[in-house]
C-alpha cells in the first residue's frame, strides 16, 4: 500500500513516545496519504488506518476539538454522514460546552445533511443555544441561527432567535440590537419581548385602562412602545455585562487546548476571570459560572488548579453528578503523575457511598505510581474506614512495606502509621513498641525514623515505664551514625520531654551524651 511504510514507522515512533504532539500530527499525515489520498474509493485497509489513528489521538488528547472536526469531515467524505455525525455527539461528550466552533461545525452540518426534518435541525440548534448561546464568542452560532430561520422564511421566527442573542453578554452583541431595531417593525407585536415580558406589559396596559391612567393609546402602539423601552434597558444591562468581562476577556489569547503549558499571565486571568463569575453569578445564574468553567479547562486542560476549582465548586453547589461527569474527564486529560485531582476524585466517590468505585482508583494510580507513598496511605484509610477496622489498612501497609515498588527512604512512613494502626487494633503499645524495635537497625541511619519512633514514646499515656521506654530510645539514637545537627534536633524533643516530665529530670542529668549537648535555662 502506498505510503503505509511511512505510516508504520510514525506509528512506531509514537509507541515509543506516545506523549509527542508532533508525532501524532504526522501520523494524521500520513493516514492521509495513503494510496494517494483517502477517498470513498480507498481500501477498507487504508480507511481503518485512518480512523484507528484519529482514535488513538483524539483518545489521548480528547480536548483537541479542531481534529474532531477533521475526522467528522473524513467520515462524511467517506459517504457516511451518520459516521459523521456519531463523531460529532462523540466530541460534544469531550467537549460539551468548551467550544463554539465544534457546535458551529456541528450545526452547519447538520443543515448541510438534513434537509426536510426541520424539527431534528431545531433540536441540535436548540442544544447548541442551551450549550454555548451565553459563551462571549458565540456571535458565529447565532449567526448560523438567525440564517437558518431566515431562510425559513418566518420574520418573527428570526425576531425570536435575533432577541435570544442580544440578551446574551457577547462579544458582538451591538450588531443584534441593531437588527432589533431593523426588524421590530415587521414582526407582530406579541413577539416584541420574551413570553414572561410580553404578559407583565399587557397586564400594566390593562390594568392601567381600566384605573384610567393609561396614556390613551391603541393597546398595540402602547405595547410597542414599551417594548422599545425594555429593548433600551436591555441594551444597558448587557453592555455593562460585556464591560465588566472585557478587562478578562481581552487578556485570553488561547482558547483551544494545546499540549504546552499556558503562559502564567494567562492562567492568572482565569483564575480571575472565574473568581469574577463565581461572585457575580454563582446565586442568580449558576449556568453562566459552569460555562466559564468549560471555557477555561480547554485551554487551561493541563493545569490540574482548573479542574480542582471546578469540582469543589461543583460539590459546594451540591451538583453531584455534574461533579462525578467533571471529575471523569479531568482523569482522562491529566497526567495520571498528577494525583491530587484523582485522589480528591476517590474520596468524593468514597463520601457517596461508592467504596468499590474509590478503590478502584486507588489502584489504577498505584499501577501508573506503585511507589507513591501518598496513594498507599490514602488507599490504608480506605480500607479501614470501609471495613469498620484498621485491619484491611494494616495488610495494606503490610503489602507496601513488604514491596520492592517503595523507596526504602519512603518506608518510615508507611511503618509509623502502621504502628499507630496497630496500637489502635490492639488498645496498647507493645505490638508498636516491637515493630518500631524491629526496624531500628534497618532505618538505624534514617533521621525520620528516629524521629517518629520518639514521639510515639512520648505520646503514649502517663505510666512508671514511660520514661524508661523514652530513654530507651534516646539511648538508640545516641548510638547512631546521624549527623550533629540531626542528633541535636532529636535532643531537643528529648529535653522538652524530660522537662514537661519533671519526675525524670535527675535522670536526664545522669545521661552524659545529652547533658553535655544541652543546657537547661
Amino acid at each position: 500500500m502506498e505510503g503505509l511504510q511511512e505510516w508504520n514507522r510514525v506509528n512506531a515512533a509514537l509507541e515509543k513516545d506516545p506523549d509527542n504532539f508532533e508525532l501524532w500530527q504526522d501520523l494524521i499525515d500520513r493516514a492521509h496519504a495513503l494510496e494517494g489520498g483517502i477517498n470513498r474509493y480507498s481500501t477498507k485497509q487504508a480507511i481503518d488506518i485512518v480512523r484507528d489513528s484519529y482514535d488513538r489521538l483524539l483518545e489521548r488528547f480528547p480536548l483537541l476539538h479542531g481534529f474532531w472536526i477533521k475526522y467528522a469531515n473524513v467520515e462524511f467524505r467517506l459517504g457516511s454522514s451518520d459516521n459523521a455525525d456519531k463523531v460529532y455527539e462523540r466530541a460534544l461528550g469531550y467537549i460539551p460546552r468548551g467550544s463554539v466552533q465544534l457546535w458551529v461545525e456541528y450545526c452547519k452540518f447538520m443543515l448541510l445533511t438534513t434537509t426536510r426534518n426541520m424539527d431534528h435541525i431545531r433540536a441540535v440548534l436548540e442544544r447548541a443555544a442551551a450549550a454555548i448561546g451565553s459563551h462571549f464568542l458565540a456571535h458565529e452560532f447565532w449567526d448560523v441561527y438567525i440564517e437558518f430561520e431566515e431562510r425559513e422564511g418566518d420574520q418573527n421566527g428570526v425576531f425570536k432567535v435575533v432577541l435570544r442573542a442580544a440578551s446574551n453578554p457577547l462579544h458582538q452583541y451591538a450588531k443584534y440590537f441593531d437588527k432589533l431595531r431593523r426588524l421590530q417593525d415587521k414582526v407582530h407585536y406579541d413577539v416584541l419581548v420574551p413570553p414572561f415580558v410580553a404578559d407583565r406589559l399587557r397586564a400594566e396596559i390593562e390594568l392601567e385602562q381600566i384605573e384610567g391612567t393609561g396614556n390613551n393609546l391603541p393597546f398595540e402602539q402602547d405595547f410597542r412602545e414599551r417594548a422599545q423601552l425594555y429593548h433600551f434597558e436591555l441594551y444597558q444591562k448587557v453592555q455593562a455585562q460585556v464591560s465588566k468581562r472585557w478587562q478578562y476577556e481581552s487578556a485570553i489569547h488561547r482558547e483551544h487546548f494545546h499540549v504546552a503549558f499556558l503562559e502564567e499571565l494567562e492562567l492568572v486571568n482565569w483564575r480571575r476571570y472565574l473568581q469574577f463569575e463565581m461572585v457575580e453569578n454563582s446565586k442568580t445564574d449558576i449556568d453562566k459560572v459552569l460555562l466559564l468553567f468549560e471555557r477555561a479547562i480547554v485551554p487551561s486542560a493541563l493545569h490540574e488548579e482548573v479542574w480542582l476549582l471546578y469540582v469543589r465548586f461543583l460539590i459546594a453547589s451540591e451538583l453531584y453528578d455534574e461533579a462525578l461527569t467533571v471529575f471523569g474527564r479531568a482523569c482522562q486529560v491529566l497526567p495520571v503523575g498528577r494525583t491530587e485531582v484523582r485522589l480528591l476524585y476517590a474520596k468524593f466517590v468514597e463520601s457517596q457511598g461508592d467504596i468499590s468505585a474509590a478503590r478502584a482508583i486507588y489502584h489504577d494510580m498505584l499501577r501508573a505510581l506503585p511507589s507513591s507513598v501518598e496513594i498507599i496511605l490514602h488507599l490504608c484509610g480506605l480500607e479501614s474506614r470501609s471495613q469498620a477496622s484498621v485491619k484491611g489498612g494494616i495488610a495494606v501497609l503490610e503489602d507496601a512495606l513488604a514491596s520492592g515498588d517503595v523507596r526504602f527512604e519512603d518506608k518510615h512512613m508507611l511503618l509509623s502509621e502502621l504502628a499507630r494502626l496497630e496500637q489502635k487494633a490492639t488498645g496498647t503499645a507493645d505490638s508498636s513498641r516491637e515493630l518500631y524495635a524491629s526496624y531500628a537497625n534497618v532505618f538505624a541511619d534514617m533521621f525520620y525514623f528516629w524521629r517518629e519512633y520518639l514521639r510515639f514514646e512520648i505520646s503514649q499515656p502517663p505510666s512508671s515505664a514511660k520514661p524508661d521506654h523514652v530513654r530507651n530510645v534516646m539511648e538508640q539514637i545516641e548510638n547512631t551514625q546521624l549527623k550533629d545537627s540531626l542528633l541535636k534536633d532529636l535532643r531537643h524533643i528529648y529535653q522538652e520531654f524530660i522537662l514537661r516530665e519533671g519526675a525524670t529530670l535527675e535522670d536526664y542529668f545522669s545521661q552524659p551524651k545529652i547533658s553535655n549537648a544541652m543546657s537547661v535555662s
